[in-house]
């Protein structure tokens, strides 16, 4: 045993001075160390596979705190600024201690081989590899209240988005108007009364905050932009956005409603000049909002296109009820791939980069980030630093591997895939709902989804597996959208209950792993000591009662269905807005 004690400490970092990081426990594993003890060597790694050193001895009840401690003199952070961490021994969050990660990992897979590796080549112990991600630097603080109750328009708030720097919010309504609203005063700014003439049905930020492209039942898409004087918004030189062939259609046909919008991302296109456009008659354009001119037409969708997505690899997502979603190359319009898995329409479409695509050079967690374009003269040098920290902030969230992308779908299931490298999907369909998918996300970590759905509830889902983890119950009719906070912390859903339901996903991953390393027999024993306790535990391990925790706070305050919700970049404000022509704001 003296060789392996030694190999143990040729393999600690030089200089990291780990011995008064660790445990006590694990400072006398270290000198006497016995096989069958109750320590292994663990390997650090981020999510990449990079090694934080070589690996180290520890006892398997460390914690997540313990190795946090012990991870961040590692890599020599500074103790005025220490990070912390989520660790993971496969596909199991490290919640309690290490211990318990290897029981449910093993309850998950019968191999449990699979998470050891050799730590040498004679073979003489095995290693468990334990990978590391960076939690959010900041903390959202739920929303609690409302505000300010806005009045002004005069049809159903249908769409309500902020802008990437959270200095403004933009709503479109039934009433063929697009308002803008100061969120200083949480007052109205810019009412634009002229530009269509249909519902708004959608609109798009551009990644820099500079400019919003609205798209109504008409077929028309307007561009708008802050003006110089006084901060009100106006629309931009040059005619909007309109298919010549739109002009022999009926306004009042289908055909010409617009359905979705997107830029392309800001560390491609600096200048945000492409914006796509999806159309009901099944046609995608790519414009040029420069010149006003459509640069590229994908055809080859059968039915309605309703949702797309501008990937930062530059591939176009674009989902349809035809029952497929296509893959295309943006620069030329050449169809990749396309997927097909569901048996009814796809509704609804989200990239695990979606949050940081949007938010483009604005980082809620550096407020030097999040600010204006300086005066036009030194625009180019600015917009030039925008795409150079999109870039990074992009390339940090997406890592070594590609996109991924779900879809919900009228067939009451989701899907995952990686639609860069392949048309096969991640995993089987992830089935769970009794209704109609409305809405996905990915939490701007990008390792949870959260769905909505007509059975009135919300689920969510692990983001790599599409491992199912748990459902939110609480509205009680169909649930339209749901939106994330900015450190993926915390949710907020809203339905045609009219009311909007905050949620904390703190205790998500406990559930799912918990439930995995429960027996039916023995989850039979919980409830019924439970129900002896006066605790009445419902059926699946986790009551009813105790999955009601995660609701933090319900919201009501609407007089009608809830159409539109957002959440702000910076994690401030929440937006909501439907049936009853008012917009409400919400705050901590």
């Amino acid at each position: 045993m003296e060789c392996l004690t030694m190999e143990v400490a040729t393999h600690r970092p030089s200089g990291a001075g780990l011995d008064h990081l660790l445990p006590k426990e694990s400072s006398l594993m270290m000198s006497s160390a016995e096989p069958g003890s109750e320590s292994l060597f663990v390997q650090l790694t981020d999510s990449d596979g990079n090694e934080a050193g070589s690996p180290i001895w520890l006892p398997i009840s460390i914690t997540p705190d313990e190795l946090t401690k012990l991870l961040n003199g590692i890599l020599c952070k500074d103790d005025d600024q220490p990070l912390t961490y989520d660790f993971y021994v496969g596909d199991v969050q490290l919640l309690d201690d290490l211990r318990t990660a290897l029981v449910q990992t093993r309850a998950k897979h019968a191999d449990s081989e699979q998470i050891l590796e050799p730590h040498n080549s004679a073979g003489l112990e095995a290693v468990v590899r334990v990978v590391y991600q960076a939690q959010a630097v900041f903390r959202v603080r739920p929303v609690t209240r409302c505000t300010s109750t806005l009045p002004g328009h005069k049809g159903a708030v249908l769409v309500a988005q902020f802008s990437p720097d959270a200095r403004c919010l933009a709503t479109g309504s039934g009433d063929q108007t697009v308002r803008f609203w100061d969120l200083n005063t949480e007052l109205p700014s810019t009412t634009g009364t002229d530009a269509h003439r249909a519902p708004v049905l959608c609109l798009a930020w551009s990644p820099d905050a500079l400019r919003l492209a609205t798209g109504c039942q008409g077929g028309v898409v307007c561009l708008w932009q802050e003006s110089d004087v006084g901060g009100l918004w106006s629309l931009c030189s040059g005619r909007p956005l309109s298919r010549p062939s739109m002009a022999a259609t009926p306004a009042s046909s289908r055909g010409r409603w617009i359905r979705s919008l997107a830029w392309r991302p800001l560390h491609l296109d600096p200048d945000c000049r492409k914006l796509v456009v999806a159309y009901q008659d099944s046609c995608i354009v790519i414009w040029d909002t420069w010149t006003g001119q459509p640069l590229l037409t994908l055809t080859g969708h059968d039915k309605p296109v309703v949702c797309l997505r501008w990937g930062g690899s530059d591939l176009l997502y674009s989902a349809s009820q035809d029952r497929t979603i296509r893959v295309w190359r943006s620069t030329d319009g050449v169809l990749c791939r396309t997927l097909s898995l569901h048996g009814h329409w796809v509704n609804c479409l989200a990239l695990s980069t979606d949050y940081v695509l949007r938010t483009g050079a604005f980082d809620p967690a550096n407020a030097e980030h999040i600010r204006p374009l300086p005066p036009k003269k030194d625009d180019a040098k600015r917009r030039g630093e925008l795409r150079i920290r999109s870039e990074e902030l992009y390339q940090k969230m997406k890592g070594s591997g590609p996109e991924r992308l779900v879809a919900g779908s009228d067939d009451n299931t989701l899907s995952l895939w990686q639609p860069e490298v392949e048309k096969k999907p991640l995993a089987p369909r992830m089935i769970g709902h009794q209704g109609v998918v409305n809405d996905v996300k990915f939490s701007p970590d990008a390792r949870l989804i959260a769905s909505a759905s007509f059975d009135h509830s919300v689920k969510i889902w692990d983001g790599f597996t599409g491992q199912f983890l748990a459902t939110l119950f609480g509205h009680v009719q169909e649930v339209y959208l749901v939106t994330w906070s900015s450190d993926s912390r915390l949710l907020v859903s809203c339905s045609k209950d009219s009311t909007l339901k905050l949620w904390s996903l703190s205790e998500i991953r406990r559930w799912g792993q918990e439930a995995a390393t429960v027996s039916e027999k023995d989850r039979k024993k919980q409830i019924v000591a439970a129900d002896v306790a006066g605790k009445h535990i419902g059926t699946g391990g986790r009551g009813v009662h105790q999955r009601r925790r995660h609701l933090l706070h319900d919201l009501p305050g609407h007089a009608d269905a809830v159409y539109a919700l957002d959440w702000s970049p910076d994690g401030q404000r929440v937006v909501s807005g439907g049936k009853d022509r008012v917009l409400k704001i919400w705050r901590a």
